[in-house]
């Protein structure tokens, strides 16, 4: 069973399809790099230093408003502490 393993791998058109996707993920990560560390900050640079690889801080709420009197309260809260009603 191995010996036919051995013989399946080895032809040509299976041996060149891994050769194939092996260059061609390497050539995926070059080609990002290169746009992303050379071409990119010039052209930002160029409109105004507008930063194309750093994303926008994500901002995690910590309040929520209350469903019945419309004030804030905390995320977690389950009542709310004005109108003591049960939030879900």
């Amino acid at each position: 069973m191995l010996k036919d393993f051995k013989q399946f791998v080895m032809r040509g058109n299976v041996l060149d399809l891994a050769i194939a996707v092996i260059l061609g993920a390497a050539f995926g990560q070059i080609v990002t790099s290169l746009v992303n560390d050379i071409i990119m900050p010039p052209i930002g640079l160029v409109l105004g230093r507008v930063s194309f690889k750093k994303p926008l801080p994500q901002v995690v709420p910590t309040t929520k408003k209350c469903t019945y009197c419309i004030s804030d309260i905390p995320i977690e809260a389950t009542r709310c502490p004005n109108c003591t009603s049960h939030l879900a």
